[in-house]
This record gives structure tokens, sequence and C-alpha cells, in this order.
């Protein structure tokens, strides 16, 4: 006996069949995990196929034999339905035959059936308009959507890069050019300035010697005081061109073997005077570079040297002393200069060989310089393949060693 609804009720639309075994209930989850599956009886033909799918395919309708909705692609040849079966759990690669369209998955066995399970294989999220596909056709986890949202990070991270290189090589450029005319415009310095510079020194030295008549002791302290400017001048002068120079391009020392000893009398040569004008004691312990010489820019070197000691003098209190010892140590040489001053604290120490800046930075100074001696020494001993250490005591001093590698005998520390 067969029941019949009531008059009133509208007609059910019955739910597709699908594989023995699975009823309505169980075909609703299938098609919410897998909305792209379909399902195949042993001739061969479709049974069932989840609602993504028919997006994709007219064809894909129940009764249509395989072979007229698929082309194997991977393995690429016509397989039986006892095939599949002995290879569930394989990975197949189908095409829609009237969209041409990959669809990845695997044959499970359901009941007397066979159930696809996969999703199309989608390259970039502008493929699913094509398809008349949007994201929510696919299964919450279907690794699709996470490809497709990775490609789609790949694709911002990738135009976001390509903007910002394209700012970074405008900025470059621009702080490109603008270091060559600094560079170029303080170089053409080096005649303009020093040529001047080089008369007025020569004519004051040539008036203290008296050569163009006496002069009274008034006119030789302010002679005295013209020379002074003119020697610090040219040695801020000299600092700053070897400090552009060595910021170029060619940077190309004249390198050569030297002997320790004489690159440190002539640096102390010229330290003298100062230390002599502050009636400041200078203590030198040069024995440890007897013999031992170092391969060097001797004109740069003796400069990095000689301003550490400059440096050393005028951080130290007039009548007191500083002094320079070499060391041996292994297969390098240290060069230490060191001085009784007022130290470096732990927190200025980051500032001690930045360019044009001084550890005292208030705007009325009581050490004279533009901050230039450190950071010149600095990049001159690194372009001598060495490095400085610093060693300081808030008012007991501080320790420049400049170590450099030896290739010469020596005794060992």
């Amino acid at each position: 006996m067969t029941s019949s609804s009531s008059s009133g009720d509208p007609p059910r639309t019955a739910e597709p069949a699908g594989p023995a075994g699975y009823g309505a209930a169980s075909r609703t989850t299938v098609e919410q995990v897998f909305p792209f599956f379909f399902t195949v009886d042993g001739d061969l033909r479709l049974r069932d196929a989840g609602r993504s799918l028919h997006k994709l395919s007219a064809t894909a309708r129940p009764g249509a034999a395989f072979y007229t909705v698929f082309a194997p692609k991977r393995p690429d040849r016509e397989f039986t339905f006892a095939e599949l079966r002995q290879h569930q759990g394989r990975l197949f690669t189908l095409t829609l035959r009237d969209g041409e369209v990959l669809l990845r998955g695997q044959f499970e066995p359901v009941g007397t059936q066979l159930i696809f399970v996969g999703s199309p294989w989608i390259s970039e999220p502008a493929e699913l308009g094509r398809l008349g596909l949007a994201l929510n056709d696919f299964a919450a986890f279907d690794p699709t959507l996470e490809l497709l949202q990775l490609v789609e990070i790949q694709k911002t991270v990738a135009e976001d890069l390509q903007k910002l290189t394209a700012r970074l090589t405008v900025q470059t450029a621009a702080l490109e050019a603008a270091a060559r005319t600094k560079d170029s415009f303080l170089a053409s310095m080096r005649h303009e300035l020093r040529t001047p510079l080089a008369g007025i020194l020569g004519l004051t030295e040539s008036l203290l010697d008296q050569g163009c008549g006496p002069l009274n002791e008034k006119q030789q302290r302010y002679l005295g005081l013209v020379q002074q400017s003119g020697d610090r001048l040219l040695h801020l002068l000299n600092n700053i061109l070897d400090f552009v120079q060595l910021g170029s391009e060619n940077q190309a020392l004249d390198r050569e073997p030297a002997a320790v000893e004489e690159i440190c009398s002539v640096a102390l040569q010229r330290t003298q005077p100062a230390a002599e004008k502050r009636r400041q004691m200078v203590r030198i312990d040069t024995a440890g570079a007897a013999g031992v010489r170092v391969l060097a820019d001797r004109r740069r070197l003796v400069l990095a040297l000689g301003n550490l000691l400059d440096n050393a003098s005028k951080f130290s209190a007039a009548g007191g002393e500083f002094g320079l010892t070499v060391r041996r140590d292994g297969a390098t040489v240290r060069l230490e200069v060191w001085d009784r001053g007022i130290g470096i604290a732990e927190a200025d120490r980051p500032k001690l060989f930045q360019p044009f800046v001084q550890v005292d930075g208030r705007s009325v100074r009581r050490y004279e310089g533009a901050g230039l001696g450190l950071a010149l020494a600095e990049r001159l001993v690194r372009l001598h393949g060495g490095r400085i250490e610093v060693e300081s005591t808030v008012g007991l001093g501080s320790t420049f060693a400049i170590v450099l590698p030896a290739s010469g005998p020596g005794p060992a520390a």
C-alpha cells in the first residue's frame, strides 16, 4: 500500500538518489564538504554531481557517460571502473570536456559506486570570474582557497615591493647626485681655499722671522695668533678634504710596507707644538714597535694616529700628560693613545666616530674642532684592515688603540 500526500500539500521534489549507502542527509553533508564531487557506477556513468560541479559543466548530469564529460589528464589514458576502484586514494587529474577546466582529486568507494572528491585547479583569483565561480562555491577548508589567498597575498606583496623599489631607486639616485655634487664642490675647494691660506701662512711666517723689518712685542703676538688660526684652519680643511675623498668611490690607498716607529715619530712631531703650547708632558713608549712593519699608506696612517694624539692633547688639562704606547700582540700591533682627560660616558660611545659630531654637543663648546678627527681616523684605520678600540672612564681619561695586522718581526706581548 502506498501513501499519498494531502491535496493541500505541495508536491515534494526527490533528492538525487546518490550512491548506494547514503541518503539525502548524508548527501547534503558530502556536498558541503566536497561541492565539486560526482559519483559513478560500475558502467562508468554519473549517478550524482555536486552543485558547484554543475556550474562548471552542463554535461555533468546523472546518466551521462563518464568519458563524454571528462578526459583523463593524469594518468593520460582511459581506465575501467575496476582500475579506479583498485587505485583508490591515488591522485587523478581530469579535464572537463566542455570547459577545459582541470579537476584534481581521488576516487573513493561508497557502496557499489565510486565518489570523486576534489576541486578545480585554479592558479589565480581572476579565473574564478571567468569560470562563473565564487569563493562560496568551495568548501571552507578547500586547499584551492588557501592557494588563491596565497597567490593574492604574493601578488600584493610583489606590487608593494615593486612600488617600494621604484621609490628607493628614485631616492637613491637623488642621494647619489647630491653626494656627487657635495664631493665635487668640496674637492674643488682644495685649490680655492688652500692656495690663499698657504700664502697667508707663508707671509705670516716671513713677518715673524722679521725678514721685512723688526716687530714690536704686540705685533709679534698678533701675528702669532694669525699663524695659529691659520694652522688650525689648514688642519680642519685637510681633514674635510681627506674625509670627502675617502667618501668617494676612489678609496684606493697607496699601501706599502712601513715601519711603525717611523709612523709614530712623524705623528708625534706633528702633535708636539700643541702639547708644548699647553705645557703638557708627552710620554712615549715605542719599544714594542722595534722592527715591526705594517702594510700602510704612510701619509694616511700618520693622519689617523695624529688625529688621536691631537684629541688626547685637546682633552687633557694644561700642564697634564698624555702619551703613546706601542705593543706587539701576536699577529697584530697596537698603537695605544692615552690621556688623563675628562673621559667618555658609556651613553656617548655610539657618537664617537660619527662625522661632524662631538660628544660635547653644547652650543658653546669648551673644546675646539669640527668633529671630524675621530671619524676620519676610524675610516682610515678600517681601510687598512684594522680597527680602533676604546676604553674610557669618566674623570680618569681614555685610551684609543689602533689595531693593525703586523707584517714584520717584533717582540710578542
